[in-house]
């Protein structure tokens, strides 16, 4: 599995925002709204562990409001098959349960 990075390109693909385990959180939202513009801004963001969104690289949302009893949507995402996340660890809800880790 290829090392998935932070960067502008990648986070303008991520699904997650989208995702119905995020789609409610207010947390996220509020986090969204003040962080595209900075985004926007820069280019991408040095501290992307705030960021909403690109957990199978930044790991658990800090947002203690997401639904986890919703359908991930992680398969529907371009880098699951682009970094065969099928096959990493864990291989869903990276939101909740953390960056994508090849298998051994």
């Amino acid at each position: 599995m290829n090392k998935l990075e932070f960067s502008l390109e990648n986070y303008e693909k991520c699904k997650c925002i989208k995702c119905p385990v995020q789609i409610c959180s207010t947390c996220t939202v509020e986090k969204q709204q003040e962080i595209d513009p900075k985004i926007e801004a820069k280019g991408t963001d040095s501290d992307s562990v705030n960021v909403p969104g690109m957990y199978c690289v930044t790991g658990r949302s800090s947002c203690g409001d997401l639904n986890t009893k919703e359908i991930c949507q992680c398969y529907r995402c371009q880098f699951w098959t682009e970094y065969d996340l099928l096959h990493g660890e864990p291989m869903r809800y990276f939101c909740s349960k953390g960056v994508s880790k090849p298998k051994k």
